[in-house]
């Protein structure tokens, strides 16, 4: 009976030992850049810069973060981030404002460019459920070419519902937060043209 007890623990250490093994996938809020043919040429100053997003530190992470309850988070155990939360958020949300912007030229900068058209974005809330409801809640405030803000602080709540429960999934997970991001880069993308920037 020790025998089998033993034999029994052991192959339940070696199960445990492989399921730690299983690579997780790695996911990314941007999509790829598109390859163009030639060489553009970039002005002499950019005419908005993205500067690094703040996230929240419980999720500035390479974990990928689900909310399971009022005061609970889970970290997925088959998908992970290829780079900190914020890094990704910046990336992504300096693409979509990208394509909006499409006559400025819209980078990251650090340290700030005083001759740019400044965006300090933070994030309030990112959460994502198991069910795929995500909800965004992020504040932006444009700082013109002479260090003076443009106007109050705009603030958003972006909420994606859940999606059918059998497509729940981490890469459904992230596409709905990649989707919300795309949301929030219209909103930002309209304050800036409104600013007459």
């Amino acid at each position: 009976m020790r025998r089998r007890t033993l034999a029994l623990a052991g192959l339940l250490a070696a199960l445990a030992a492989c399921a730690a093994d299983v690579p997780r996938q790695v996911y990314v809020l941007s999509n790829p850049a598109t390859p163009v043919a030639g060489v553009s040429a970039a002005s002499a100053a950019p005419t908005v810069q993205l500067q690094r997003v703040l996230v929240p530190d419980y999720l500035d992470t390479t974990e990928i973060r689900l909310r399971v309850g009022a005061h609970e988070l889970r970290s997925s155990s088959t998908g992970r981030w290829g780079e900190r939360l914020s890094i990704g958020v910046t990336r992504a949300l300096r693409a979509d404002l990208s394509a909006r912007l499409p006559m400025d030229m819209v980078l990251p900068a650090y340290p700030a460019d005083r001759s740019a058209l400044q965006i300090l974005a933070t994030i309030e809330t990112f959460d994502v459920w198991p069910d795929g409801r995500c909800v965004l809640v992020a504040t932006w405030t444009l700082v013109s070419k002479g260090g003076g803000t443009t106007a109050a602080a705009t603030r958003v709540t972006i909420t994606l519902p859940a999606a059918a429960p059998e497509r729940v999934s981490d890469a459904m997970l992230v596409a709905q937060m990649a989707a919300a991001l795309d949301k929030l880069a219209d909103r930002m993308a309209a304050s800036v043209t409104g600013s007459g920037a």
